[in-house]
């Protein structure tokens, strides 16, 4: 101990919610969780590629018939993000009932705050569009819940929230039966997803502009230039989930030799 007594939490190094126990045995469970955060058995696979395959194929055909645009083909990867926090909120309150998982994910406060950062920029494209008018805000909120029905959107969000809650009932089986301190995989899977969003971005730019170079010294049109921004965001999201999903599953069995 330090000659001016205990340090603060924050200067630790460790979070200030947690005790030093607890610290410890999260420290553990995060290793736990990384590990099982992409399985690698044919059952675990199948029910990721089955989600991606599905969720994918509504949003393509929304976009084929022009019915939506590219903030909509974000749309389940916000929801997925929403529900996580959310549902987190709720396992702390019913089915995981664990120290260390509460003040971690237990808190309403940031589950709100995050719906409410997701949710304005869509709030402020509304009040955009209408200039305050509530009759055309009424409308307009109509107007996108109607595509969003039509277009099968709602669907794909559906499956999306379905794959997660298969795989949380399975991660909450897999706690009670092992017992220890509980971290949820799914906040590990979103996160290597992200993250690999990210570097997929930065990548696609580079090779965006690389393929356009290409296309004007060979003077053929690789990408149109009629292709739609919406096909565009797909295809970067469907290539991240794809190789988040095969690199997952390589890791896990690297892991699990180890």
């Amino acid at each position: 101990m330090s000659i001016y007594g205990r340090r603060p939490a924050h200067l630790r190094g460790r979070d200030p919610r947690l005790t030093d126990s607890q610290e410890r045995a999260f420290s553990k469970a995060m290793d736990k969780s990384f590990r099982e955060s992409f399985r690698s058995d044919p059952g675990s696979i199948a029910l990721a590629a089955t989600t991606m395959a599905v969720s994918y194929a509504l949003v393509a055909r929304a976009i084929n018939q022009g019915e939506i645009g590219l903030r909509y083909v974000v749309l389940p990867w916000v929801i997925e993000f929403l529900a996580i926090m959310w549902v987190g909120v709720l396992l702390t309150r019913t089915w995981v009932r664990e120290p260390v998982f509460e003040a971690i994910s237990g808190s309403m406060k940031v589950a709100l705050g995050w719906t409410i950062v997701l949710g304005l920029p869509f709030f402020v494209l509304l009040i955009l569009q209408t200039g305050f008018d509530t009759t055309a805000m009424r409308s307009g909120v109509a107007d996108a819940m109607g595509r969003l029905l039509s277009s099968g959107m709602v669907w794909a969000c559906g499956a999306v929230l379905l794959g997660l809650v298969l795989d949380t009932q399975r991660d909450v089986a897999a706690w009670r039966r092992d017992g220890g301190t509980f971290v949820w995989p799914a906040t590990h899977r979103f996160a290597l997803r992200f993250a690999a969003l990210l570097v997929m971005f930065f990548a696609g730019f580079f090779g965006f502009w690389f393929v356009m170079v290409i296309s004007g010294a060979i003077g053929f049109e690789i990408l149109p230039a009629s292709t739609s921004p919406a096909w565009i965001g797909w295809g970067f999201l469907l290539v991240t989930d794809v190789l988040v999903l095969v690199g997952g599953a390589i890791l896990h069995r690297h892991l699990g030799r180890e």
